[in-house]
């Protein structure tokens, strides 16, 4: 029963929180390059999202934490099997020299 429990949050949790995987989750991430983002989630509408501290990068898993609006916040997780490998790569570089969050150097 609890292995159930666990499945199923999980592919809830999935659903928002993982690009492609469900209606309402981001399905496109676009970085604007001056510290602004642009994400898609379900409905397809595009929305201006700011970056937020606290996120994790590795090579083999990378969450980003953003804000839309006023009140609203979405964490991102990006794996090797959802998203572009060479993508994935220049993102990497970009958030850890600073490139990708508002106040970085561009």
């Amino acid at each position: 029963m609890a292995l159930l429990l666990v499945t199923a949050s999980w592919f809830v949790a999935a659903g928002s929180h993982i690009p492609g995987f469900g209606r309402s989750g981001v399905s496109v991430i676009e970085w604007l390059g001056d510290g602004r983002w642009m994400l898609s989630e379900g409905d397809g509408l595009p929305r201006e999202a700011r970056l937020l501290d606290g996120g994790f990068v590795s090579t083999r898993l990378i969450i980003l934490r953003f804000r839309l609006g006023r009140f609203h916040r979405r964490s991102v997780i990006l794996l090797p099997d959802n998203s572009d490998a060479d993508q994935l790569r220049k993102l990497r570089i970009r958030l850890a020299a600073g490139h990708a969050v508002p106040g970085g150097t561009e």
